[in-house]
């Protein structure tokens, strides 16, 4: 069994396979993921800059009465310290943004780049115009500039999505808005007492959900600019939060029925070589077919990274054509490409078709379950692993998956085995789904 990974070495070669590696085959672009990456890293690396800058900058409590001696200052006549300090909390929202989408500037996505673009000129704008920081306006322009020079490096396409990241953009900002009202209140002057953390922490939470807490200010205007901080980014939250709720879920390509009645039709002619091919018959799979349907691949996209665990299901001709279909929607989305569990005759291919390498891992043992015994002195410590595992309780049971109903773990639902087997007190359940 081996792993693949990003080709950093010569390919390792196969026995039997001279014939195979002089076929002529098509050229295949080279891999844009691997051309320039420094314009995404530093792209975004700066964004993140940026972003935490125009934070701390906009959060602080002097920075926020500068507006007074701005030419903007004449709102404080009309709205003593509300309105003034709107452009502030604008940077704020905006160093927040930026900071959610640096990553997706690192991964080459065309959506962040777009967003990043827009809120950049934003930026850029009320620093040379409002705040007369011209050094951040400056810096803002040229990472814009440096973004329109090299957009063509961020073409990968949105990933599947699901309403869960709703729920963890909620975390992330609710903790970030706590972060930043604490530190307002840290280090403001004009607080009414000496107010306790916990106190000032109830407070920043009370005031993002539009209720006054305990903490007092001597002055109206420093209670105002609190207010509207703690108000604008309670707001934030819940617009991002319920714009990622509410938008539609791009579906993630799950196996379905027909692809898995195909699957097992191949595995029917082609599946005696590799003893891991009917796990690509699991539900949680993606599955990805050759231009033939004669192959094909399933993966899972974790972190960023495209999975594929195997050899390719099918006839070892067809294994190029599900590769390269594998390898064009790993580009289409700036996937990292990765293969675990593959066997020498997969490693093979990949590493010649996709510029992979390997890492071998271990090997598979078949075992004649007929002739195993656990007797004897070199099963020692085996006989010692299962007697220690038998103690706690453990019960191993072998059931079909198609035998198991409406998928229902009778290790987890607590119902007792087939048979009248009664599980023991404390007990834990593992199963073997063949």
């Amino acid at each position: 069994m081996s792993e693949m990974t990003e080709r950093s070495g010569p390919a390792p070669s196969a026995p039997g396979d001279e014939e195979r590696r002089a076929r002529p085959r098509p050229e295949r672009p080279a891999d844009r993921r691997q051309q320039r990456r420094w314009v995404p890293v530093t792209a975004g690396s700066l964004a993140l800059l940026i972003g935490l800058g125009d934070i701390i900058n906009g959060g602080r409590p002097s920075a926020l009465y500068q507006h007074f001696k701005s030419p903007l200052g004449w709102f404080a006549q009309i709205a003593p310290g509300t309105l003034s300090g709107l452009t502030r909390i604008a940077d704020v929202i905006i160093g927040l943004l930026l900071l959610m989408l640096s990553h997706g500037l690192r991964r080459r996505k065309r959506r962040a780049w777009q967003a990043v673009m827009l809120l950049l000129a934003f930026s850029a704008g009320i620093h040379a115009l409002v705040h007369r920081h011209l050094v951040s306006a400056a810096v803002a322009t040229a990472l814009i500039i440096v973004l329109w020079l090299y957009r063509r490096e961020f073409y990968a396409v949105g990933d599947p999505r699901t309403r869960w990241r709703a729920l963890g953009a909620f975390c992330g900002l609710a903790l970030a808005d706590v972060v930043i009202g604490l530190a307002y209140l840290m280090f403001a002057r004009g607080l009414d007492a000496d107010y306790s953390l916990a106190q000032r922490v109830q407070s920043v939470i009370f005031n993002l959900v539009g209720f006054s807490g305990p903490v007092q200010f001597t002055t109206e205007t420093r209670a105002d600019v609190f207010y509207v901080l703690t108000g604008g980014l309670g707001i934030f939250t819940l617009v991002v939060v319920g714009y990622l709720f509410l938008r539609p879920a791009k579906p993630v390509d799950r196996l379905s029925d027909s692809d898995a009645a195909r699957i097992r039709a191949l595995l029917g002619r082609h599946g005696e070589k590799d003893s891991l091919g009917y796990f690509a018959l699991r539900d949680d799979k993606s599955i990805i077919w050759s231009a033939t349907g004669k192959s094909c691949i399933g993966y899972r996209v974790l972190s960023g990274v495209m999975l594929a665990s195997g050899d390719p299901i099918g006839d070892p001709e067809a294994w190029p054509g599900a590769i390269h279909a594998f390898l064009d929607r790993a580009a289409r989305h700036a996937w990292v490409p990765a293969v675990i569990g593959c066997g020498e005759l997969g490693a093979e291919i990949w590493c010649r078709e996709g510029g992979l390498t390997a890492l071998e891992l271990g090997d598979e043992a078949v075992v004649d379950v007929s002739n195993f015994s656990l007797q004897g002195r070199p099963m020692r410590n085996v006989r010692q692993m299962v007697t220690r595992v038998c103690k706690h309780g453990y019960v191993a049971q072998v059931r079909r998956v198609g035998d198991i109903p409406g998928r229902s773990w009778p290790g987890w639902s607590g119902r007792p085995m087939p048979g009248g087997a009664a599980r023991p007190s404390g007990a834990s359940r593992w199963h073997w789904d063949g």
